[in-house]
């Protein structure tokens, strides 16, 4: 047996302090969520030993920001919507424009991945017409219609285990610290992006009234007023959405508003609305609607 010298076992060692030198400074730059490269670009190591892909909006300012360049994998994410509606509304599910961002985004990993998306609801409100818009296709979706909260958590936490899933959504209406870091869990095993989409807070519209999560990103999504296209100002608009990033592992809160391009297939920042008042439409009554803002 050959046992190596004092210099080599040094260089060793050296080689190895350097190494976790590096992996704790990657730590401190993104958060534990991004200690699988030491760039911190994705998130945690997948099943299979490579790293689990960001998901990315393709939007340079929101990439830009967040410390993995875009939503890490192999972690939970938590997504509230930012729609309180009024009293006599049900406050379990959450609003078409918080879903529509999910679809939006998660639609963009399951084209790159080829991997199906699994959507956990409690009823039969997915819209499959609604959701291919925002270019999630069918073929790549996986619909569960849970009885109750325990079993949407079992069905979201045994699909993230599952190595063959891109991402799983739950929609629930809230859940518990241990619970969360149970689904954390869950989806470093899998590898797989984990979203769970949480309707309005019964209180005020803050994070103070959110309850505590193990999620790696937590936003805050609602609707936000759509621009006329010139010519056609009595049509709808593109969809914009007010993204709010609440929280984030290694990274600071933002908000921007976004729009879908129906073209592209793909987010952009949102150009503003011009400053100068609302003008009745042409021919209208004084009762009527006035005209929608041009863009």
């Amino acid at each position: 047996m050959v046992f190596p010298g004092i210099e080599q076992t040094r260089n060793m060692n050296q080689a190895l302090l350097n190494i976790l030198r590096q992996q704790v400074a990657a730590l401190e730059r993104t958060g534990w969520a991004g200690a699988g490269r030491l760039d911190g670009r994705a998130g945690l190591p997948a099943a299979d030993g490579g790293v689990a892909p960001a998901v990315r909006f393709g939007v340079e300012a929101v990439d830009g920001h967040l410390p993995w360049g875009g939503l890490p994998g192999g972690c939970l994410h938590e997504v509230n919507d930012g729609w309180a509606p009024p009293g006599g509304f049900s406050r379990h599910q959450p609003s078409g424009a918080a879903s529509g961002f999910v679809a939006a985004l998660l639609a963009r990993l399951s084209r790159r991945g080829g991997r199906p998306v699994v959507w956990i609801t409690r009823q039969e409100s997915l819209h499959a017409p609604g959701l291919l818009g925002f270019g999630l296709a069918a073929e790549n979706l996986i619909a569960v219609t849970a009885r109750d909260k325990d079993e949407a958590l079992w069905a979201m936490e045994e699909s993230l285990r599952a190595d063959c899933v891109g991402a799983v959504v739950g929609e629930v209406a809230q859940v518990d610290l241990t619970a969360s870091r149970r689904l954390q869990l869950a989806a470093e095993a899998g590898g797989s992006v984990g979203v769970l989409l949480l309707p309005a807070p019964t209180k005020e519209k803050d994070e103070a009234a959110l309850a505590p999560s193990a999620a790696v990103t937590r936003w805050r999504v609602g609707a936000a007023p759509s621009a006329s296209v010139h010519g056609l100002e009595k049509l709808v608009g593109a969809v914009r959405w007010q993204a709010e990033l609440l929280r984030c592992r290694g990274g600071a809160p933002r908000s921007w508003c976004l729009e879908w391009c129906r073209e592209t297939r793909g987010f952009a920042l949102a150009a503003p609305l011009r400053d100068r008042p609302v003008v009745p439409a042409r021919g209208s009554g004084a009762g009527e609607e006035p005209h929608a803002l041009a863009g």
